[in-house]
Order: structure tokens, then sequence, then C-alpha cells
């Protein structure tokens, strides 16, 4: 983990290196924005009712998307990987029980399970992998 940490500052203190060319323009008049107000006429409103405005309905999620988490929460990345969707949501939802911020947002964490666990042991178990004890 510590090289990558490293990395990453080299990632970014190359991509700070380079030195951009030209004069900053932080006047708008030297941009071509022109400075003087533009005024446009309103239309006048009509004394009477306000239109009425109709809103669509947002749907709602009324049931949890379905999927089987492996017994318990024992399984590894290996196993997670073969997971479909479904079964890899259940399975961070189950561990999301045990820690609240996976249980804020499971969906955020199938992707960093899966992110994570393609760069750790395919034996290294996914609650593991997530909660940082890798």
């Amino acid at each position: 983990m510590a090289l990558s940490g490293l990395a990453a500052i080299a990632a970014v203190l190359v991509g700070c290196s380079e030195t951009i060319s030209g004069t900053p323009q932080a006047d708008p008049a030297q941009a071509g924005i022109p400075l003087s107000p533009t005024t446009t006429s309103r239309p006048s409103r009509t004394s009477g009712p306000a239109p009425s405005a109709t809103v669509p309905a947002v749907p709602t999620r009324t049931t949890t998307p379905g999927g089987v988490a492996p017994a318990g929460t024992d399984a590894t990345c290996a196993d997670f990987g073969s997971m479909d969707d479904a079964a890899k949501r259940a399975l961070l939802v189950q561990l999301g029980k045990d820690n609240a911020l996976i249980g804020q947002n499971p969906e955020m964490w199938v992707s960093i399970a899966d992110m994570l666990c393609s760069i750790t042991s395919p034996t290294a178990l996914v609650k593991d992998v997530v909660m940082g004890k890798m």
C-alpha cells in the first residue's frame, strides 16, 4: 500500500510541473466579454390566478435489488469477482450492517471493493479489504 501512495504522490508532482505559456486574462474585457450589462424587457404579468404547474411524480425504490450473499461475509476477492452485481450488492449490504459508512451507500462500495480486489490477493476476504485490514 505504501508503494501505491508514493506512486500517487509522484503522479501529482509530475502533473504539476508543466508550465503553461501565455498571458493570464483576468480582465473580462481582454477575454472579449462585454462589460456593459444587457437589458431585456420582461413581459408584463396580468392579474389573475397563477398557472398551475404539474410536477411529474418521482419514482421511488420500494424494494431492494435481490441477490444472495455467500454464506456469511467470508467471501474472498476471487469469489467477489465471479459474483453478479446483485450478489455483490447483497454482500456489501451485509457488511454495511457492521459498518455505517458502507451501510450508507453499498452501491458505491461495490465499485470500491471491485477496485480494491483487483489489486490485492484473490484469497483476501472482501470484508478485510473494504475495511482497510489488508
